[in-house]
């Protein structure tokens, strides 16, 4: 969650206002930086855990102290106590379960075989609304009257959703590690998220061109939308961290994750115009091409192959020649497992493709069919690794 999101969580779980939901993903959020901070041994304090983490979260969501007075001040220490007490039980228990280790073989047989990931996002309006997207809908529309599911049914709490004629306001959804999503924007475009994956968008767009922000990987079909002169088409500008990709209207897939220098975008159908954000010339993409754009490199142009860009979208994990590091990556997001190597294997090579609907089971056993690497997978409560080595 960026900054702003969580003071906006914070201050509505202080107030008593927060949802379920909400205050799940407050809860998980204090969790993760748990995560990040402390490594939990078998000397576990709590009484420190709970002073580091609260003392962590409360310096990233920028709320240094609790000023206000009386009943508030009274109500806002009840709340963060009691949160958490909530989070440091949690970790005690998860602590206390002992952690099993499996071959592939063996996890195959196990009924804690790891499932694959699910429709889920996370939607949060430009009113600091957070709104859970039902994992049986599978798709959104996006209007600047209201929101609805890809069936026809009204997405609960999302009314207003945009501010009318004051400025642009924007709204993000996000999946997580083991989520999808199918988005259609404003103008009839058509988005896939993929796993791990953030769109920023406005809920209108303005007259001279349509720009969204993604982190992550995304499948776009652009509808063709023109100006009133009936003529010119209005530009398609999707922008992240290290390009910007520029059309008019056509199929392409980008991939570009944070924390992963090299951003790739496969073009299907029509044009595009990929520039570096470190290079004012623009290379145009004809279709069954992709763009390789790396910080500091020239931006490279090569041939496609277009089942492999985008097998994610139609169901499947296809890696042809690929590194095992970048296919073990894949697979994190997808199960939501941590990856951790043993032995020098990241820059193996790979081919084979599967279901990315099996368990995790499956597709590493089809992996491990290719003799290049082995896994053992470790679980503990709900702490899941995978081991990767020779």
């Amino acid at each position: 969650m960026t900054e702003h999101e969580v003071r906006l969580l914070v201050r509505k779980y202080n107030d008593g206002n927060a949802s379920e939901a909400e205050k799940a993903l407050l809860e998980r959020w204090y969790f993760d930086q748990l995560q990040e901070q402390i490594d939990l041994g078998d000397d576990l304090d709590l009484n420190k855990l709970k002073s580091e983490i609260w003392q962590g979260t409360l310096s990233r969501s920028g709320i240094k102290s609790i000023r206000n007075k009386g009943l508030r001040s009274f109500y806002s220490v009840a709340a963060a106590i009691i949160l958490l007490m909530g989070i440091g039980v949690y970790f005690y228990l998860n602590s206390l379960t002992p952690a099993q280790t499996y071959t592939v073989a063996q996890l195959s047989d196990q009924d804690l075989d790891i499932k694959p990931g699910r429709n889920q996002a996370r939607l949060t309006l430009a009113d600091g609304r957070i709104i859970d997207l039902a994992d049986e809908k599978g798709g959104i529309i996006i209007d600047t009257d209201a929101l609805v599911y890809t069936d026809g049914t009204k997405v609960a709490d999302s009314s207003p959703v945009s501010s009318g004629s004051e400025g642009l306001s924007y709204n993000t959804i996000a999946t997580p590690k083991g989520g999808q999503y199918q988005v259609i924007l404003p103008d009839g475009s058509r988005v896939w998220l993929n796993a791990a994956s953030t769109l920023r968008y406005p809920s209108r767009f303005d007259t001279e061109e349509r720009v969204v922000e993604l982190s992550g990987e995304a499948y776009f079909e652009i509808a063709q939308v023109k100006f009133a002169d009936r003529k010119t088409a209005k530009p398609f500008i999707v922008r992240s961290q290290t390009q910007e990709v520029q059309v008019l209207g056509t199929h392409f897939n980008v991939n570009t994750y944070e924390g992963d220098a090299t951003a790739i975008t496969t073009l299907l159908e029509g044009a595009v115009n990929v520039r570096s954000s470190t290079d004012s010339r623009s290379m145009k993409l004809k279709p069954g091409q992709q763009s390789i754009v790396q910080p500091g490199s020239q931006t490279r142009v090569l041939t496609a192959d277009l089942d492999e860009a985008i097998g994610w979208k139609n169901g499947e994990f296809i890696f042809y020649n690929e590194r095992i590091e970048k296919v073990m990556n894949d697979i994190a997001r997808w199960y939501d497992v941590e990856v951790i190597y043993k032995d020098a294997v990241r820059n193996k090579m790979i081919w084979g493709s599967v279901s990315k609907f099996e368990t995790i089971s499956e597709v590493l056993k089809m992996i491990e069919l290719a003799g290049t690497v082995h896994f053992d997978i470790q679980i503990q409560g709900d702490k899941r690794r995978v081991y990767v080595m020779n």
